[in-house]
């Protein structure tokens, strides 16, 4: 025979042979996808880890039960005086991070904590304002004279940079939003300033007291408080229209006075030399005391819905006409108040630091949590709240209809 037959084997064997390499191949396929997904999914996880950890996102990294929906650490509790803080503009909270060494001015979205941007600055003790447009910081240089900035709120790109005249050496008051302008008080003598180009409108001493209340606008005037004395100016110039000696002279050197005006009224709060605190109400037409009330040491003012809500050791609610005492609750703390339709929120220390509301008209407390030490207050923004603890970190968390 001149070659051997084929047999079945050597028929079929190239389309066993074929298969066999397209399941190789698909195997291959399969398996290589596999790696990439483990890939992924890893870097994925340690993201979520990293992330979540950074900013405690429910559901990211942190228990869905986890009370606070965000966190982002770094955050400095108390960059100096400040009214409220963070302060909260448009879907942007404005704060002071650390960084190392230094510090940086920062816009952090309010719904995710995420960081919008930063903007290193070379202050120290941080005073802080904001309208729509701009971030005020007036704060001390490294060597010891003081400024003031401005940023864009949107992006933090810098505005203007000025040096504060005449400086006097005293920490300055908290930075007040005037009608067209921004001001404070150092020493005896207030300050404002444009707050487009950061140049100084008017300063003038107009009380001999190292420690002047934070100027407080109403009525087209300007009004600042001494521990003896109250003073109304003319926003315009400076020029002093009257000044009202108050009825119970308070102590010097411990405290600026508490101001806030509203509805033809001017209130200020102060220490006494004994120790006590004094309110007091006066005519914002003729300066005359309407009326007097005795108080703790006070901690924070604050003019809300007609009632007059001062904070000392414990917080007291007067009828802001009248005087009257509605209520006084002993919660412990020295943090900022705020108001919700009708809810008061604040930080109470006596129990190591509880978030809590309170009923405005009955003073009871409605709801409460436990978070963190806070030397600030709550700042409410619709249905959140936000809170700097002492423990660098800022917290965000929902109210709802239990809060």
């Amino acid at each position: 025979m001149s070659g051997r037959s084929p047999n079945r084997l050597d028929t079929i064997w190239p389309r066993v042979r074929a298969e066999i390499d397209s399941v190789r191949r698909r195997e291959g396929r399969r398996r290589r996808a596999a790696r990439v997904g483990l890939s992924v999914a890893g870097g994925l996880a340690l993201g979520m880890a990293v992330w979540g950890g950074a900013f405690g996102r429910p559901g990211v990294g942190a228990s869905r039960r986890t009370f606070h929906a965000w966190q982002l650490r770094d955050i400095r509790a108390s960059p100096g005086i400040c009214a409220d803080y963070p302060l909260a503009q448009g879907e942007l909270l404005v704060v002071i991070r650390a960084a190392g060494n230094r510090q940086h001015l920062a816009g952090v979205d309010r719904g995710s904590g995420l960081l919008r941007w930063s903007n290193e600055i070379d202050f120290a003790q941080c005073r802080l304002a904001a309208d729509r447009d701009r971030v005020y910081v007036l704060g001390a240089t490294p060597g010891g004279a003081w400024r003031c900035a401005a940023f864009k709120t949107r992006t933090g790109v810098p505005l203007w940079n000025e040096p504060i005249p005449g400086q006097r050496g005293g920490a300055p008051s908290t930075l007040t939003l005037l009608p067209g302008g921004l001001g404070w008080t150092d020493g005896g003598r207030v300050v404002v300033l444009a707050r487009d180009t950061g140049r100084v409108r008017w300063h003038r001493t107009v009380d001999s007291s190292r420690w002047l209340s934070a100027p407080v606008a109403h009525g087209g005037t300007l009004w600042v408080a001494s521990p003896e004395r109250l003073h109304a100016i003319r926003p315009d110039t400076g020029d002093l229209r009257w000044s009202q000696t108050l009825a119970v002279p308070a102590a010097s050197g411990f405290s600026r006075p508490l101001l806030t005006a509203g509805r033809g009224r001017i209130y200020c709060a102060a220490r006494r030399r004994e120790g006590a605190g004094t309110v007091w109400c006066a005519s914002a037409e003729t300066g005359r005391i309407v009326w007097t009330r005795n108080t703790g040491v006070p901690l924070k003012l604050a003019l809300q819905g007609g009632w007059v809500f001062v904070r000392s050791e414990g917080l007291s609610a007067f009828d802001a006409r009248t005087g009257h005492m509605h209520w006084r609750v002993p919660v412990g703390g020295c943090g900022s108040i705020s108001f919700s339709h009708d809810r008061i929120y604040l930080v109470d220390a006596r129990q190591r630091g509880r978030v809590m509301a309170l009923d405005r008209r009955t003073g009871r407390s409605v709801w409460s949590r436990p978070l963190t030490a806070s030397c600030n207050g709550i700042v409410v923004c619709g249905p959140m709240a936000f809170l700097s603890g002492n423990n660098r970190t800022l917290y965000a968390f929902p109210l709802n209809k239990h809060s």
